[in-house]
């Protein structure tokens, strides 16, 4: 191999890992480029993202993000907002414990969702719970942690199918949930987070997972 082609491949191999780094950096920003592209569902991407489905057989924690750690594929997203360009999705140091949490800033009045990457496989009968804390700052902003049922052929039936107000105005205010599967013809869900109004929306660790336990008294069952 003379030396024009080495350093060639060489050049080319530093263009590939400054590309990553800045989709990385990017990722960790929570820039969303286009809502209806991502380079996740293209090679050789996409087989790192794997198959984008959960598949739980037994009770166990589906994610437990204390926002804490830098990933190459974030896996939060702002799916959608009702007034584009008015939404971001980024990460500040001031969690619950003085850590890393997610930021979703809107200078919108207007709603907005912000979702997790993975759709988790149920069957009727199934229980989950989710738990966590959140902050709101701002005038007349509302947030909630809902969870949107999908068809077989992932096609939402419900976006709201469960649905939970979390947050308090300028304090961290905790939030868990517990629900059953209870329709037939639901076979994914999807965690979500929500919120509207002008101002900053903070989560930090949420935790979701599949459960045996018994739903407690006055706790509302799908």
């Amino acid at each position: 191999m003379n030396r024009k082609v080495l350093r060639n491949l060489i050049l080319l191999f530093a263009l590939i890992v400054l590309f990553l780094v800045i989709y990385w950096i990017k990722n960790q920003a929570g820039i969303n480029l286009s809502d209806s592209f991502s380079l996740s569902d293209y090679g050789p991407f996409k087989y790192l993202r794997k198959n984008q489905i959960i598949s739980m057989q037994n009770p166990g924690v589906i994610f437990d993000d204390s926002f804490d750690s830098l990933r190459l594929f974030d896996n939060w997203f702002i799916s959608w907002m009702q007034e584009e360009g008015r939404v971001t999705k980024g990460y500040d140091s001031n969690g619950g414990n003085n850590s890393r949490c997610l930021l979703i800033r809107s200078s919108s009045e207007k709603s907005w969702v912000c979702a997790y990457y993975w759709f988790v496989e149920v069957h009727k009968g199934d229980r989950f719970n989710f738990k966590g804390v959140a902050k709101l700052k701002g005038e007349k902003v509302s947030a909630y942690v809902s969870m949107a049922a999908y068809d077989k052929d992932k096609k939402a039936i419900n976006w709201n199918y469960i649905q939970e107000k979390v947050g308090k105005k300028d304090l961290w205010a905790n939030f868990d949930r517990s629900f059953i599967i209870s329709d037939d013809g639901i076979n994914y869900i999807r965690f979500r987070l929500s919120g509207s109004g002008v101002g900053e929306f903070r989560f930090d660790g949420i935790c979701f997972r599949k459960t045996h336990e018994t739903l407690n008294s006055g706790e509302s069952i799908k």
